[in-house]
């Protein structure tokens, strides 16, 4: 079992998500913005981050990978958007960002990205 932690201001992704996973044996957080993503992950210490890249508070999702990995630097990331673009692509640092998945994405898709950054 593997601690996941995701945010996504849309909370049908957090509760989507968070179903698939809680499902296939992992321990789930939610959060709907960055602050609070930040709070929690510093007191639930996941395994994986999986954030939207753009949040409501105009804070990044790789903002808060960044901060989590001052507490925790083996941090995996999946970042999920429904903003994929060739620059962003190019702004997420390979060593930081497992994966980046494009809104709407299915869930095939997902869990292969959720075990690839487990196993990573």
């Amino acid at each position: 079992m593997h601690k996941v932690l995701i945010v996504d201001d849309e909370d049908v992704y957090c509760d989507y998500l968070s179903q698939i996973l809680i499902r296939d044996g992992h321990q789930v957080q939610t959060a709907s913005e960055a602050r609070e993503g930040i709070q929690l992950g510093r007191d639930f210490k996941p395994d994986l981050l999986i954030t939207d890249w753009l949040l409501g508070d105009d804070l990044t999702g790789l903002l808060i990978a960044r901060t989590l990995r001052r507490v925790n630097p083996q941090l995996r990331t999946i970042v999920i958007t429904g903003h994929l673009s060739a620059d962003l692509e190019r702004t997420l640092p390979p060593d930081e960002v497992l994966s980046i998945l494009r809104k709407p994405f299915g869930i095939a898709d997902f869990l292969n990205a959720v075990e690839d950054a487990l196993n990573h």
